[in-house]
């Protein structure tokens, strides 16, 4: 194999963002489920009819690209920490958001929870425990 160039080798730089792009089956009510039931802001579409989509959450964003055929709970996952997780579980649970597992102190030192979005797309919230 050729020698790599200098440009090729070392660690990326120049890096701006990275942001998760999840698969949904209808973009309208996942940008839904993530403004009203969770809390992010700022969502966007993209075409008509729209096709893509995003939501942030504090600097952080996330983008939706609609499919056919979500596999649910198809291997992709969100974790997101926080520094109230009790407040954010409280909301969850008052928003009647689907809960795959409970809010507890976990080995990893974190006190955490998960729950599903509408396609069954795992997002994890957790706060270091003290």
């Amino acid at each position: 194999a050729p020698a790599a160039s200098p440009e090729a080798a070392g660690p990326l730089e120049g890096v701006t963002g990275v942001m998760a792009v999840l698969g949904v089956s209808n973009l309208e009510a996942s940008l839904a489920f993530y403004c009203d039931k969770l809390g992010f802001t700022d969502s966007w579409t993209f075409g008509s009819p729209p096709g893509y989509g995003g939501v942030k959450v504090g600097e952080f964003e996330v983008h939706l690209r609609r499919v056919e055929n979500v596999p649910p709970g198809s291997g992709l996952a969100l974790y997101v920490t926080v520094e109230n997780v009790d407040a954010l579980y409280a909301r969850c649970v008052g928003n009647g958001v689907r809960i795959v597992d409970e809010l507890g102190l976990r080995p990893y030192k974190m006190r955490d929870f998960t729950v599903a979005d509408p396609d069954g797309l795992e997002i994890g919230f957790g706060q270091p425990a003290g």
